[in-house]
């Protein structure tokens, strides 16, 4: 399982497949990932990497010990990002 520091109080969860032009795919709001099942193999096929997070909360993600907002949910794509070094992707949201 692979995971990045999203904030010193956050530890969040997420997964990459296939090589290629970077795609973030976020789930919704409780919801996992892992929603984007049936999507995997057609986008990675289509020559996409594919970043995957769990929301903080959410799925395999830390469990939160304080509210976040919705722009500490980008934040932490953001945060991720630049983890993996990538300076540019697309972005597809549920």
């Amino acid at each position: 399982m692979a995971y990045f520091k999203a904030s010193p109080q956050r530890r969040n969860y997420f997964a990459t497949f296939g090589m290629g032009r970077p795609l973030v795919l976020l789930h919704g709001i409780t919801n996992t990932g892992r929603a984007w099942g049936a999507q995997l193999e057609p986008f990675v096929a289509a020559g996409f990497q594919l970043i995957i997070p769990d929301h903080a909360g959410h799925g395999a993600s830390d469990p939160l010990h304080r509210p976040v907002s919705v722009k500490d949910l980008a934040d932490d794509v953001l945060t991720l990002l630049d983890a993996l070094s990538i300076r540019s992707a697309d972005v597809v949201g549920l």
